[in-house]
């Protein structure tokens, strides 16, 4: 399969499942900012999911290039997903063990980077 597709495919699915539990969360479970309302917080959770997709596609791009493994759509939709549940749970906790704003957010965006980096590689050793 062609390496772009593939990479498209994995960042399809992360982005996919970011979406769809930011709605829930939103909608669902009334998790949103009081102030801008529902819909405005669903914009900005939209906006930091594409910035979260370019990020992803940066490091699932590099770890796909250096392992040179690529597999099926569905492969890359599922494994996307997965890595997006590993990020928000990841997130959830780095929550509850830290107050401050910024190491909760350097913590999570470093691992989201290293993380879409290494995931190809895992699964690339891990297919021989």
């Amino acid at each position: 399969m062609n390496r772009g597709i593939f990479i498209s495919s994995l960042v399809l699915g992360h982005a996919l499942v970011l979406t769809t539990a930011s709605a829930i969360a939103i909608y669902g479970f009334d998790y949103y900012e009081k102030f801008y309302g529902k819909g405005i917080s669903f914009q900005i959770s939209l906006w930091l999911v594409v910035i979260g997709a370019l990020v992803t596609a940066f490091g699932f791009g590099i770890g796909v290039a250096v392992s040179n493994w690529s597999s099926k759509f569905w492969v890359g939709l599922v494994l996307g997903g997965l890595f997006a549940v590993f990020i928000f749970g990841l997130s959830i906790l780095g929550y509850q063990l830290t107050n401050d704003t910024g190491l909760r957010q350097l913590l999570l965006f470093s691992s989201w980077l290293i993380g879409s980096f290494l995931l190809p590689l895992v699964m690339s050793k891990l297919k021989d």
